[in-house]
């Protein structure tokens, strides 16, 4: 299998995107969502930023991710 990982984790609480990526920077096909403009891993979650990335669609009941970036 060669599906590339993308890791988005949120990074409003502390070092957990940072965490992450340490922890799996060795693994050949996973990269890791960076914040060019703060140089760190990981998104800052605001408010705006959630609502961007999830639609809900209610009539399906299903969740829909989009990324932004």
């Amino acid at each position: 299998m060669n599906s590339e990982i993308i890791i988005m984790c949120e990074r409003n609480l502390g070092f957990e995107a940072e965490h992450h990526e340490k922890a799996l920077r060795n693994l050949r096909l996973v990269r890791h969502r960076v914040d060019r403009e703060a140089k760190r891993f990981g998104i800052l979650t605001t408010e705006d930023i959630k609502y961007a990335m999830v639609c809900i669609d209610t009539s399906e009941s299903s969740i829909t991710t989009y990324n932004t970036h």
